[in-house]
């Protein structure tokens, strides 16, 4: 009896050990909302918490100043079922209207015929990946869909920061007639931005990188200790319009200043953490006419540097044995014992685990 009952509870260890919990999630801050690969939304006040409902958890304020409910398996595998974020009066009829989330596939259905459909997603590597979707209005009694709020179906990932920027920006100069005078260079703001950085074959993913807040992909050469902006990249979706990282010249002098199109690059520091961009802007890409710096979205940037936790070649010493792997959790523990999702200051070991149910422990130093 003593043998059963210690062999069931060391099961229940192993189950929970293995469980994603509410612990996972700490720190996952910056949230990133894409179409088709353009960033239409991103930063921070994301917040995801353990719901009031029984094994079910919350990211916050995700729409409307509502909250999702989501339930995710122990291999990561996120569901949403099909939900109400918050609502409205609609002055035509004379009736509440309420806003559904649905996959961006079903934004066509009828609102009955929603019920058994579900949003699905991935939590790995520390990142939670909402698949395609949108919100309906829907009427009172839920019988008509009214309509989608998006062309096309948006993907959500939801991650924790592991950069901050600093930026100078550029400021216009106008008289009491509003007549352009020139530019004039504010002052560096502090590196409090959040921001997250992701190093995938050859290229750098740098997300919240500044005011306005776009997705870029960089190509990396670390022999050079440069960071090159394709040519053309799209970075950021507004409404009808598209924009991209734009270089301009050192000696900005022009209300509109047409060729804004050099290539962007950025110089890596020796500590491998450090990256610095001089004068670029992000401009509309869909029309050459508005390559200038009268159309750029925020103000242009004079220098903007990005500093990140860990360094760039970093990945080169992960365990390849490891990297097919998916991770379900790391937590760090210090010398008196207490668990964190985030490093204590010191010593530290890094417990991973993973779906497959291994873990592996190292100590790093903070």
């Amino acid at each position: 009896m003593k043998k059963t009952l210690l062999t069931i509870a060391v099961a229940v260890m192993t189950m929970a050990a293995n469980a994603v919990i509410a612990d996972d999630f700490a720190g996952m801050t910056l949230r990133i909302d894409q179409m088709n690969g353009i960033a239409v939304r991103t930063g921070g006040m994301t917040q995801i918490n353990e719901s009031s409902n029984a094994g079910t958890m919350a990211i916050q304020n995700f729409y409307n100043d509502t909250n999702l409910l989501f339930g995710v398996d122990d291999e990561g595998n996120v569901k949403v079922a099909v939900q109400t974020l918050g609502g409205d009066y609609d002055y035509d009829t004379y009736e509440m209207v309420y806003y559904m989330i649905v996959p961006a596939a079903d934004a066509d259905k009828s609102p009955m015929d929603l019920y058994s459909t579900s949003l699905t997603g991935k939590f790995e590597n520390g990142k939670l990946t909402l698949d395609p979707w949108n919100i309906i209005t829907v009427n009172q009694s839920f019988s008509e869909n009214k309509g989608a709020k998006f062309d096309e179906g948006i993907t959500t990932t939801i991650v924790t920061p592991n950069a901050t920027t600093q930026l100078g920006l550029w400021d216009v100069k106008v008289n009491d007639d509003w007549d352009f005078l020139g530019w004039e260079k504010l002052p560096m703001g502090e590196s409090n931005k959040m921001a997250y950085a992701e190093q995938i074959n050859g290229q750098l993913m740098i997300a919240n990188f500044n005011e306005v807040k776009p997705v870029a992909t960089f190509d990396i050469d670390l022999d050079a200790k440069t960071v090159t902006f394709p040519a053309g990249q799209k970075v950021y979706k507004n409404n009808a319009s598209e924009y991209t990282l734009g270089a301009i010249p050192a000696n900005l002098y022009l209300e509109e200043q047409e060729g804004l199109t050099n290539p962007v690059v950025g110089t890596i520091a020796d500590d491998m953490k450090t990256i610095t961009f001089k004068d670029c802007a992000v401009m509309r890409i869909d029309n050459p006419m508005f390559y200038n710096v009268q159309y750029t979205i925020g103000a242009p940037m004079y220098e903007c540097v990005i500093t990140l936790d860990e360094p760039l070649d970093a990945a080169t010493a992960v365990d390849t044995t490891l990297t097919s792997k998916t991770v379900t959790s790391v937590n760090y523990v210090n010398l008196a014992g207490q668990t964190s999702s985030k490093p204590f200051d010191g010593v530290n070991i890094v417990v991973t685990r993973y779906a497959d149910g291994t873990t592996s422990t190292a100590k790093v130093i903070k």
